[in-house]
């Protein structure tokens, strides 16, 4: 079994975490007025006042969504290098490294991306009305990357940089569960599919029921993150 780098893993999961969070504290607000999750109450702060009340454009969010793609893509694709060359980083692996994931781990998102749904337009800077659908979507994505985090947290032991809080209510089977390239494939996985859904929603203007056809039809790549750096 291949070892992982789990250092320049924890490190980009925290940065795709970081614009999640700063991005749902952004649609919280529009949709409810305020930040109401506990969990993302911190970024009061680092999320200025004058942002928060400026629209959402499809592209401001596309960027935002954009930066958490690319340190996802990148955590998993880096899996295996050596840290001295994740660090250094040229610009071929910064290219190959940055992509959409491919492999057996990322069977559940489909179609693959060659064949993926949607139009290649550029995301205009129309004004976009977050609901709490998005919102949902959102903070799902928040809260399974913050478990995956920990996780890899567990895994590195005492060499981590910093110890990644545990999160509440995590399920005590998932704690106890081994950490493996299996195991990270998986949760990666169902952190794209909450992304990839908060993405397919963004221009929904109703939270009225969703078959699970339409909600897995919502799950597919979404065509303007593929391939991008």
């Amino acid at each position: 079994m291949k070892q992982l780098a789990l250092k320049p893993i924890l490190s980009n999961l925290g940065e795709a975490q970081w614009e999640l969070m700063r991005l749902f504290a952004r649609i919280q607000f529009i949709v409810f007025g305020e930040v109401v999750d506990e969990r993302v109450k911190e970024l009061e702060e680092a999320v200025a006042r004058e942002e928060r009340r400026q629209p959402l454009t499809e592209g401001a969010l596309f960027v935002s969504m954009a930066h958490a793609y690319h340190h996802l893509n990148f955590a998993w694709n880096c899996r295996h290098a050596p840290e001295e060359r994740v660090w250094r980083c040229d610009p071929a692996d910064f290219k190959r490294w940055s992509k959409f994931p491919e492999g057996a781990a990322f069977h559940d998102l489909w179609p693959a991306p060659s064949r993926c749904h949607g139009t290649t337009r550029e995301p205009r800077q129309e004004k976009i009305n977050p609901n709490s659908l998005q919102a949902a979507f959102l903070q799902m994505a928040v809260r399974k990357l913050a478990i995956l985090s920990y996780r890899v947290s567990c895994a590195l032991g005492d060499d981590s940089p910093e110890k990644v809080p545990r999160p509440k209510g995590l399920n005590p089977e998932v704690e106890a569960e081994p950490f493996t390239e299996e195991t990270f494939g998986r949760r990666m996985c169902r952190i794209y599919v909450e992304m990839n859904r908060a993405w397919a929603f963004h221009k929904r203007t109703d939270d009225g029921s969703n078959s699970r056809q339409d909600i897995c039809r919502h799950s597919q790549f979404p065509r303007p993150f593929i391939g991008r750096t």
